[in-house]
């Protein structure tokens, strides 16, 4: 009789539960990951650094390749994550809006330097002008 590291059991329902609440498309949580879409494999990873439970999470670009009915389903993970677990997320992302969702700050980072910090309530002027290099008169933090 060996030692069990691994509860099977456990193991299928916490894969199904991520399949039902990100919308993985797949045949069940025995089906190999490189099978699945582009976007369904971005989900797969989510799900796997989800059930880690972490305090600190990297994310970048989380919907990249993701049809857009479910990008939705995994800002609102994130943001759930961050509510409900506590847990920081550092979002990496091109998408302004989607950062403007569900982002407390947004660090602007402009030739490999943070040009400044704008809370998700800054206008589009702010965002443009940090993204160019202006500085704003104000910077806002």
């Amino acid at each position: 009789m060996g030692i069990k590291f691994r509860d099977e059991e456990k193991m299928i329902e916490n894969a199904n539960s991520y399949i039902d609440s990100l919308a993985i498309k797949c045949n069940g949580p025995k089906q190999a990951v490189g099978q699945l879409s582009g976007g369904n494999q971005q989900k797969v990873c989510l799900a796997k650094a989800m059930t880690m439970e972490p305090e600190l999470l990297f994310v970048s670009e989380p919907t990249r390749g993701i049809d857009i009915g479910a990008k939705r389903l995994v800002l609102d993970s994130l943001k759930d994550l961050n509510r409900n677990e506590n847990t920081t997320i550092v979002m990496v992302s091109s998408e302004l809006e989607e950062l403007v969702s569900i982002c407390d700050r947004i660090a602007v980072v402009c030739e490999g330097k943070i040009a400044g910090i704008l809370p998700p309530t800054a206008s589009s002027e702010e965002f443009g002008l940090l993204m160019s290099g202006e500085k704003l008169e104000a910077e806002i933090k």
